[in-house]
């Protein structure tokens, strides 16, 4: 899995694995456009950071329930249903924006839109990567899939900045484009289909109170790392709804202002040459969580010191190569979870999802808030004490070993009139 892919002399997994890569790229790029452009567009057509932040977090409440519902409702879905619904679905979001471009409540309509369909690309790739690959190698394809991710990221800034100065409409225009070549890609693998579970074997739908307990005894095991991970998305949240707007600031005075962006996101790209190289050392997750200290540590005494200026930029990226190899890592914690409670995988992943949702409910407001008596640079440096904080935390707490209650989470489910032949994950 670590050689380089190449997909004529690849393996079945590794083509899997890139044939799924190029589908989340353009799904990433696709997102990515109108994230960058959304902050921009609220600004202007609400005038008030508070407010643009308060429509924005409405995404992720809408999101937050769609892990409930799933996680409830649909506990032996496959990453086909997810892709394919999760495009028929984003295609609104810049639609919506292209369409209604001076009705507040096509904005809200097109934030839900956000809210679902993003949730469900991280249900796809938690099922595509149990599916497809064996648990050693989590990490690092994550790491690949982040890679690709990142691609779609640094070149969203410049792309969608350049067209949003000539016509904003262009941009949503680009996102439709990127959501049909997902959508292309998708369909031209049919050897991917997934054959249906038999009765006997399909995991029942949860009621409120079985997912309830389902999520809290989980939560019980995995709390240090569900707050670090939260800590990590509220600060992912804080750049990408303060990012623009820092780079708008930076851009009146120096072109560099257009690299804020990239200048976080660049780090990614080179997760999978350091976890092919240092795996073993980062299999440690209390070195994970040292690495999240230092670049919360550069990234917070920096931005308070060099505030909105260009030197912002180095600090940025300086602070990302630190904090961007925990993202992959954390990714393969999950997974490794997903792997060990079975049929539980889909709430495992809407628990984790929450995380998520919670962090962009909370982290666009939290700017929103601190914009009206902090500039844009001093808000990083806040978002950077919090990881700070969770990362100690995480570090005391987080014992050696994690042993998920699976014979507690098959207790809480009834299984009256069910027959059990094997586990309801058959890889496909």
């Amino acid at each position: 899995m670590k050689q380089i892919l190449i997909w004529p002399t690849a393996s079945t997994s590794q083509k899997k694995v890139l044939w799924y890569s190029l589908i989340l790229f353009f799904i990433c790029l696709a997102d990515t456009l109108m994230a960058y452009v959304t902050p921009l567009v609220l600004n202007e057509y609400f005038g008030h950071m508070l407010v643009v932040g308060l429509v924005m977090s409405c995404s992720s409440v809408v999101g937050l329930s769609t892990d409930w519902l799933i996680s409830r409702k649909l506990p032996n879905t496959n990453y086909r249903f997810f892709i394919k619904w999760l495009i028929l679905i984003g295609v609104w979001f810049p639609i919506i924006f292209w369409i209604f471009p001076t009705l507040a409540v096509g904005y809200l309509v097109a934030m839900m839109v956000w809210g679902v369909y993003y949730e469900m690309i991280n249900f796809a790739s938690f099922d595509f990567v149990n599916r497809s690959v064996q648990p050693s190698e989590h990490a690092f394809t994550w790491s690949i899939l982040d890679v690709f991710k990142a691609m779609a990221l640094l070149s969203t800034p410049i792309v969608a900045g350049l067209l949003f100065e000539i016509d904003q409409n262009l941009v949503f225009l680009l996102s439709l484009a990127c959501f049909g070549l997902a959508s292309f890609i998708f369909s031209t693998n049919k050897s991917s289909e997934i054959q249906p579970l038999p009765k006997s074997q399909l995991s029942p739908q949860r009621s409120q109170s079985e997912e309830v307990q389902i999520w809290w005894q989980m939560l019980k095991k995995i709390w240090p790392i569900y707050i670090f991970f939260f800590s990590m998305i509220m600060l992912d949240a804080a750049i990408w709804v303060a990012g623009p707007m820092l780079s708008e600031q930076i851009r009146l005075f120096s072109q560099a202002g257009s690299f804020v962006i990239p200048a976080y996101v660049l780090p990614t790209l080179l997760a999978p040459v350091i976890i092919s190289r240092f795996g073993k050392i980062f299999k440690r997750t209390r070195v994970i969580f040292l690495m999240a200290i230092i670049g919360a540590i550069v990234l917070g005494v920096g931005s308070f010191i060099v505030g909105v200026s260009a030197w912002i930029i180095p600090i940025i990226l300086l602070a990302s190569l630190f904090i961007a190899i925990d993202f992959p890592e954390v990714g393969g914690i999950f997974e490794d979870f997903y792997d060990r409670v079975d049929e539980f995988g889909n709430d495992l992943t809407g628990l984790r999802n929450s995380a998520v949702s919670l962090a962009y409910i909370f982290g666009p407001v939290s700017v929103g808030l601190l914009a009206e008596v902090l500039n844009y640079a001093h808000i990083l440096t806040v978002f950077a004490g919090l990881l700070f904080v969770s990362g100690i935390i995480a570090l005391l707490f987080t014992p050696n070993r994690i042993r998920m209650p699976k014979a507690k989470l098959v207790s809480i489910i009834s299984y009256k009139n069910r027959h059990r032949t094997g586990s309801p994950l058959a890889r496909g």
